[in-house]
């Protein structure tokens, strides 16, 4: 994804301006990559509920990055999200089959590993 590669200068020069400006155009198609790069953003600055919304527009498209992160949220409000998560490990999420692979195979309670709340 072009705002990305130019936030991390990868491929093309760092540009954080412009990283910022493809982002804006993709998140305002519901791209569910842009979705995710300004949940994290927002999660980062202690914008959870804002930061929530986008990850569930994500998890809606079936995204696996949403699916997963979603599944963590309901996690942390005390809810069932392991189904989000598993989802999103079908699709070959990592952190999703290594969520699965810490906390189903070793029978540990579903707590959120993620450090930050959104």
């Amino acid at each position: 994804d072009l705002s990305v590669m130019l936030k991390e200068g990868r491929i093309i020069e760092k540009n954080l301006n412009l990283s910022q400006e493809w982002n804006n155009k993709a998140l305002a198609n519901n791209e569910p990559r842009a979705l995710m790069e300004t949940a994290y953003r927002y999660r980062d600055e202690g914008m959870y509920t804002e930061a929530k919304e986008l990850i569930t527009k994500a998890a809606q498209q079936q995204y696996p990055e949403g699916l997963y992160a979603y599944g963590l949220t309901l996690i942390d409000e005390g809810k069932d999200g392991a189904d989000y998560i598993r989802a999103a490990a079908e699709k070959k999420y990592l952190d999703a089959m290594a969520w699965i692979a810490d906390h189903e195979f070793n029978n540990k309670n579903y707590k959120s590993c993620f450090r930050k709340r959104y």
